[in-house]
């Protein structure tokens, strides 16, 4: 979110504190998804799309989104 201080925008420190908040030994800390994105897209237009996606379905419900966008293979571009 647009309040979010800098330091989230840093993986390290930010699943450090995501640790250090939870107490429950058997807590979820974080879920994967991958996500096909549409290779017809421009890279600039893939990035917007999974950014918009995320803010949408994560961020406007509280939740941190960490963002890994993949394009090893030009024919299967995705996210995490």
């Amino acid at each position: 979110p647009s309040h979010a201080p800098k330091w989230v925008y840093d993986r390290q420190q930010l699943w450090n504190e995501v640790e250090k908040v939870e107490r429950q030994w058997n807590a979820q800390l974080a879920r994967e998804m991958n996500v096909a994105l549409p290779k017809e897209l421009s890279h600039e237009e893939q990035e917007q799309l999974a950014i918009e996606f995320c803010n949408d379905v994560f961020v406007m419900d509280g939740m941190v989104a960490d963002l890994a966008i993949h394009r090893d293979d030009e024919e299967n571009p995705h996210f995490h």
